[in-house]
């Protein structure tokens, strides 16, 4: 079963590479509300954001099982950090 998650933030390049090759079952898409497709969003089982969802776009997204809001502390060294960090699971 494929997973698909919106990352709704702005990975580095080589963070979102690790995970594309890390979660080989999921489909991640990475974007923002104005670049994500309406009929995958529809689709989408989890997001992953730094900014609470609206209403509005909640009601787009009818399959959601899934959110975690990453609070605006972890941005800049210290999200890079924990993106490096070895988590060993």
């Amino acid at each position: 079963m494929s997973h698909k998650i919106w990352l709704r933030v702005k990975l580095p390049a080589e963070a979102l590479a690790d995970l594309l090759r890390d979660f080989p079952a999921c489909e991640l898409r990475q974007g923002d509300d104005a670049d994500v497709d309406p009929a995958w969003l529809g689709e989408a089982d989890g997001v992953f954001t730094e900014e609470p969802l609206s209403d509005a776009l909640v009601r787009r997204m009818p399959n959601l099982k899934w959110l975690h809001v990453m609070r605006r502390f972890a941005a800049g060294e210290p999200l890079r950090n924990l993106i490096d960090k070895e988590l060993g699971y």
